[in-house]
């Protein structure tokens, strides 16, 4: 999708995609992660969601990407934080304690404006690709990570047929293509959503909605 169709989604409150809790497969898997106090992660496509604060609660320092004004001023309104806002080339950079959001462009982000990651989170960017952009997304994700980060990947599976995205289906052996090579790929956990996505019912989904969790890790030198 377009930048200006999810600053239209911001604009025009058109945000179901927002989750109003943390995410508990992001609590459940966390720790295979493996961070540590101190480390930096990357949460790309953010939006306002919960997940920033409760990972920045672990100690970690939270890099999110969101292209919305809107929702990155609803974030830290909602949380009570007071935020300063700085220039780094093309982004402006909202900060609060551990939790830093860029507002800009994700494919436009280099790898020398922040810290060596550690971790990525993606909770809902890779299924808001459409299939002709994924590949350039891994490739850019792949870019901004050091030789050690893992990857907690967020994803679904459903008959792309029966409901046009986003979120797009994208089913655990497409991101573990996508990210290939480089990374190892491990299921961690796939779920039956399909009676709890009424909202996805009335655009068509009859069969099936699978969330899956996603952990990558990168492949060692010689392996």
């Amino acid at each position: 999708m377009e930048l200006s169709y999810w600053t239209s989604r911001w604009r025009k409150g058109k945000t179901g995609f927002h989750l109003d809790r943390i995410h508990p497969l992001l609590v459940n898997y966390r720790p295979r992660l493996g961070l540590q106090a101190g480390e930096a992660v990357l949460v790309p496509l953010c939006g306002k969601s919960l997940d920033l604060t409760w990972l920045a609660d672990q100690g970690f320092e939270v890099h999110g990407v969101e292209i919305s004004e809107i929702a990155i001023r609803q974030f830290f309104a909602e949380q009570g934080l007071d935020f300063e806002r700085e220039q780094r080339g093309p982004f402006t950079v909202y900060r609060a304690g551990r939790i830093h959001i860029w507002q800009g462009d994700f494919f436009k982000l280099t790898k020398n404006r922040f810290p060596a990651l550690a971790g990525v989170y993606d909770r809902a960017a890779l299924v808001a690709m459409p299939p002709e952009k994924r590949k350039a997304y891994a490739g850019q994700v792949k870019r901004l990570c050091a030789g050690d980060t893992r990857l907690l990947i967020l994803t679904f599976d459903y008959p792309q047929h029966e409901m046009p995205g986003p979120p797009f289906s994208v089913p655990f052996e497409q991101v573990k293509e996508l990210y290939r090579p480089g990374f190892d790929a491990e299921l961690l956990v796939e779920k039956d959503r399909l009676p709890k996505v009424r909202q996805f019912h009335r655009r068509g989904l009859q069969s099936r909605f699978v969330e899956q969790a996603v952990l990558l890790t990168p492949v060692k030198s010689g392996k």
